[in-house]
């Protein structure tokens, strides 16, 4: 095979300048046919011609063979709905609020004043159908046939979710689908589309379900393969691929058929043998590493692009659009940006293509740049995994030659500093020059199960539990409330704060646990410099009056103990009573620095060794800002836990949601010279505080001289706990508490 170069051979150009100029002349039977086979959640290493030895694809590799094998080709999105989005418009999915897959709950779609390949091919008279998943809204105003396609056949969604059909059309033909042979069915149509529309030129764009899971095969190709179930599913992808072409070349189309075979993300890897093969990349399906974008791509027009060729440069999904535009003379619209570059150059060998970066989005969060041979990776607070999402650890900046390291395993950046910076540099700009972007589709609702819960509750001699979701300033906060009795604001995390106290506070108290802006799914980013204690301390007023809360208990941990405290100042007649639980927040003044000198030297020898086995020279201050080491080691061995350094926290932060810009922002500026004993202030509502061994050196007196108006202080030290009584001594945590609440 030939790699293409960035020379020009002068009698190639000469040829395809002269193709061309005939490409705008021809009669409408000349324009060449195009078909554009896309699987779901192939990987890198699951084609021979990328590297598979274990699954045999001799159709796909025929058109590497006879055609153009790109190395170096990406996804528009790491997940489904979006990549398709970008692929059919030529459009970064983030223009259109697909950030998301859609469901078959969902109310949205594709927005129909969208311009498809489909509607670009009609000005030149193709005849566009689509034989499989479509995936971008399954209602009516968002379905192929009003989006420019001619004919629809397929399952409207993924295969894994409710309600699994066959449309055809706008209509549901079958409710009753058998996945063994969904990739036969798909073919049959396909062949059948092909036969009605030889004599006119069309565009068959074949979207195939496999090998997204549940997998598949049928009985023919069972156990054809040396990599299980999977291995068979792609066999028999690679099958209908070669029935593809030989009916091209039975119908004497294949000279002018332009075929293209893609991906439309990387592999699913979180379901093991079921999910495919990153091959030499890292990570796949979900994330913005190379295996999750990277897709093997391959395509070819008999006689029109050269045998061979490798084009080992990047190249993208939403490239299609405009190059399919070229090719068949049809400008592009002028009334909405293309993302996508022509892509023409390439196939014909006389060119690179024009633009050599890209960006990288998960959703609306822009996370990485490529510029050249060079690709530079925000950093990554880690996600601990789920059946659905492989765990990833944390990471910070990552810098890294895609040339000299595909698989990401080499970060740069400490001795590339400067590229590193004009790297994120341009990346900013280029995100800022998208201009504003629409807000994300909904693509649906948590079902309110509130009723259930409370029943499970009820049978399990619990009290009763609810949770919803209310807007603040733009972002959507869960909350969760439990128990029964005097009402109380806990806020801080819906996930996190409900394991740390037990079932004997929820007797007496109703708590209503609240997430922050930092901890919400959902968060609307915004500008960092109007978060402050003002800010912060208003959002908190507007949680009480959203959840209707008159006159309750506020209750906060840690940092949150803190804004309790600065809400109480300025809204004290709108609670009765403030619970301080651990250590205020003094990062960065000299009350902090005495803190943490007088907990170190206080430290057992066992207790020093493991902070310097596990965190090394790393503070909690660094976990919150994002370093990936420390945000690695907190989950395991968390600090706060003084009396138990081996105890393992993970289970406390599992299914949390932490927007690390923010906490860095609320630790770094917000909080960096707070002292919230600076000024003598009026607080007319009694005050607890529960403070841990890890709190130990803010002092009684501190707090009496500081707050010496209060009605009813009470401080209560617990010497065998690190920093969370309620969790660590949680027995005498309720009894004191309930006293003083009873008191």
């Amino acid at each position: 095979m030939r790699t293409i170069t960035g020379n020009i051979i002068c009698c190639v150009l000469a040829s395809f300048f002269f193709s061309f100029v005939e490409a705008q002349q021809m009669p409408v039977r000349q324009l060449p046919n195009i078909i554009h086979i896309f699987a779901d959640d192939l990987g890198y290493g699951d084609i021979g011609c990328f590297g598979a030895r274990d699954i045999h694809t001799p159709n796909i590799d025929r058109i590497a063979d006879e055609g153009i094998k790109f190395t170096e080709f990406y996804s528009a999105s790491p997940v489904c709905s979006p990549s398709r989005a970008g692929l059919l418009t030529g459009r970064l999915p983030q223009r259109m609020g697909i950030n998301e897959v859609f469901f078959p709950e969902s109310f949205t779609g594709m927005p129909p004043d969208e311009i498809t390949i489909a509607e670009m091919l009609q000005e030149k008279g193709y005849i566009s159908g689509i034989v499989g998943k479509w995936h971008l809204g399954h209602h009516f105003p968002f379905l192929p046939l009003q989006q420019g396609f001619n004919s629809y056949f397929g399952i409207p969604y993924s295969n894994d979710m409710a309600s699994v059909v066959y449309m055809r059309d706008n209509q549901v033909e079958s409710f009753y689908v058998d996945q063994r042979y969904i990739t036969k069915t798909y073919t049959e149509k396909a062949l059948q589309f092909i036969e009605r529309h030889k004599e006119r030129h069309f565009f068959l764009y074949l979207a195939h379900n496999m090998p997204h899971v549940p997998i598949y095969a049928s009985e023919d190709f069972i156990g054809s393969s040396r990599r299980g179930l999977y291995g068979d599913v792609i066999q028999e992808l690679d099958w209908s691929v070669g029935q593809i072409l030989q009916k091209l070349e039975s119908l004497n189309l294949m000279e002018n058929t332009l075929v293209i075979f893609s991906s439309d993300n990387g592999p699913w890897l979180v379901m093991e043998e079921l999910g495919g093969s990153a091959g030499i990349l890292r990570e796949g399906k979900n994330y913005t590493f190379e295996g999750g974008m990277r897709v093997p791509t391959v395509a070819m027009w008999k006689g029109t692009i050269p045998d061979g060729l490798v084009y080992e440069d990047l190249a993208a999904q939403v490239d299609w659009f405009p190059t399919l535009a070229q090719l068949v003379g049809v400008p592009l619209p002028e009334d909405r940006e293309i993302d996508g570059r022509d892509l023409s150059r390439v196939l014909f060998n006389t060119g690179k293509r024009e633009d050599p970066s890209y960006l990288f989005f998960d959703g609306r969060d822009l996370q990485c740049y490529r510029k050249e041979n060079w690709k530079i990776k925000k950093p990554f607070e880690g996600y601990s995994g789920s059946p659905w999402k492989k765990a990833v650890a944390a990471h910070d900046t990552l810098l890294v030659n895609l040339k000299e390291d595909p698989g990401e395993r080499n970060n740069l950046y400490e001795g590339n500093k400067g590229l590193a910076k004009s790297l994120l540099k341009e990346m900013n700009k280029a995100f800022r020059d998208l201009g504003e972007l629409p807000p994300s589709l909904v693509v649906r609702t948590e079902a309110d199960i509130s009723h259930l819960e409370a029943l499970q509750n009820k049978r399990e001699g619990k009290g009763s539990a609810q949770q919803g979701f209310i807007e603040v300033d733009g972002s959507k906060l869960r909350y969760v409330v439990e128990g029964s009795g005097k009402p109380c604001l806990v806020i801080g995390s819906s996930v996190y704060y409900p394991k740390t106290f037990s079932p004997n506070l929820r007797e007496y108290l109703k708590m209503y646990f609240v997430d922050m802006k930092w901890f919400a799914k959902d968060y609307r980013p915004e500008n960092l410099d109007s978060v402050n204690i003002p800010s912060i301390v208003d959002d908190v007023e507007e949680i009480r009056k959203k959840l209707g809360l008159k006159k309750p208990m506020i209750m906060g941990h840690s940092i949150h103990g803190t804004i309790a405290m600065e809400y109480v100042k300025r809204y004290s007649n709108e609670v009765n009573s403030l619970v301080v639980i651990g250590s205020p927040c003094e990062w960065g003044n000299s009350i902090f620095d005495l803190k943490a000198a007088a907990l170190w030297e206080s430290a057992s020898t066992e207790r020093k060794a493991i902070q310097k086995q596990n965190w090394g020279e790393i503070t909690e201050l660094d976990r919150l800002t994002g370093k990936e080491e420390a945000a690695t080691a907190y989950h395991v061995t968390a600090p706060q836990y003084w009396y138990d350094p081996h105890y393992d926290a993970r289970w406390l932060w599992d299914g949390m949601t932490v927007h690390s810009e923010l906490t860095k922002h609320l630790f770094t500026k917000v909080f960096s010279n707070y002292n919230m004993f600076e000024a003598p202030v009026k607080i007319p509502v009694p005050v607890y505080v529960a403070m841990g061994k890890y709190d130990y050196v803010i002092p009684y007196t501190l707090w009496e001289s500081g707050y010496e108006s209060i009605p009813d202080f009470t401080l209560i030290l617990f010497e065998k706990s690190g920093h969370t009584p309620q969790l660590e001594e949680s027995e005498i945590f309720d009894r004191e508490l309930l006293n003083w609440i009873n008191k």
